[in-house]
């Protein structure tokens, strides 16, 4: 009977480590580009994060000053974020992967409002 409950013991502690999803933060400032589809001029790119799921882009220039600032949200699925960027004019989704460090992600991103698209790829400063 010992036995048997401790096999039961250890397979429930292996199915419980196996289950677990990490918790992965993003939060911070990421720098990087975008590059839309038939494009060779990359486009400055800069995302914060914060712990709110929400947002902010800055766009067509690395000084934040100078940028299109655009508000969105966010959410983590795995190593995968989603990114829902708006400019009150046009909305954007920034679906990215995270490196296996969680300091740098690339994916591709597509207008909600219009026909554009592209790649875009950001790393954690």
């Amino acid at each position: 009977m010992k036995k048997l409950l401790y096999s039961i013991a250890i397979a429930l502690s292996v199915l419980i480590i196996a289950c677990k999803k990490d918790n992965v933060s993003i939060n911070g400032f990421w720098t990087g580009t975008g590059l839309d589809d038939g494009s060779s001029t990359p486009i400055p790119l800069s995302i914060l994060y914060s712990g709110s799921n929400t947002a902010v882009a800055y766009i067509l220039s690395a000084d934040t000053s100078m940028a299109l600032r655009a508000n969105g949200t966010y959410s983590i699925d795995a190593d995968s974020v989603r990114t829902t960027i708006s400019t009150g004019l046009a909305t954007t989704l920034f679906v990215g992967k995270l490196n296996s460090s969680n300091n740098a992600m690339n994916g591709t991103f597509r207008s909600l409002t219009n026909s554009s698209r592209g790649t875009w790829s950001v790393t954690k400063n």
